[in-house]
């Protein structure tokens, strides 16, 4: 006797919805931002109707997709906008074939870095305020300090970078910089080896900002294109 599909349908239990998608859902609905503190567990286990094991599993599993934060004794932070999966395969992958002295990996960001961010320095000309500027300024002289010590602020050239688009206020793709950012910092901190022209970043920066102040999109994108040469070339010495 065929078997009826309705028949069979009614004993089947509906799935349950996971707890990381109803605390995604609570997030949303909530109106939360990235930086917000989050509700506490045991508020989470009421609103949720779930137990507190529960909760962590899920908390933890938001925190490996770089959803949330967990600051140990402060609690849960919506996390700024980043993608975590794809910053670890990079760097994986990275130091991975670095191992035999191939720098691929690290040439094809700079490579990706360079086409992108030469387009979004010419879309920022023109939108940076005198406090803008005054900061990329900083981030320069924070840089000429370290490079005249044979060491590497990745701090201050991240800030550079972060306060250059920051007229776009696109989220999406700051946090897609950030990610290639990130990946950078960590192949070449794996590395013993620096690029060979370490001295010139100040000068890179100072060249994209020089034009930036001037008007002149299509030179501060020539610039740019220049500040990643070395790691497109694979320049380095140990």
């Amino acid at each position: 006797m065929p078997a009826n599909p309705a028949t069979e349908r009614s004993y089947r239990r509906p799935t349950p919805p996971r707890v990381e998608d109803l605390l995604q859902a609570y997030i949303i609905d909530h109106g939360f931002q990235p930086g917000d503190r989050l509700p506490t567990e045991a508020t989470f286990c009421d609103e949720l109707g779930v137990s507190r094991n529960a909760v962590r599993e899920a908390m933890r599993s938001l925190q490996s997709l770089g959803i949330l934060e967990i600051r140990h004794g402060y609690g849960a932070y919506l996390s700024e906008v980043s993608l975590p999966r794809i910053e670890d395969a990079l760097t994986f992958w990275g130091r991975l074939l670095r191992r035999d002295g191939d720098d691929h990996v690290l040439r094809r960001i700079a490579e990706a870095r360079s086409m992108i961010e030469a387009s979004l320095v010419a879309e920022v000309c023109g939108r940076l305020s005198e406090a803008d500027f005054a900061e990329l300024r900083e981030c320069i002289a924070a840089l000429e300090r370290s490079s005249s010590k044979g060491e590497r602020d990745f701090d201050a050239d991240r800030r550079f970078h972060e306060v250059l688009y920051r007229p776009l206020d696109n989220w999406v793709t700051s946090g897609f910089l950030r990610t290639l950012w990130d990946s950078t910092r960590s192949m070449l901190e794996a590395q013993a080896s620096v690029p060979s022209d370490l001295d010139k970043a100040p000068e890179h920066h100072r060249a994209i900002v020089d034009a930036l102040e001037v008007g002149d999109a299509q030179a501060a994108a020539g610039a740019m294109r220049e500040h990643f040469g070395p790691m497109m070339r694979g320049k380095y010495e140990d």
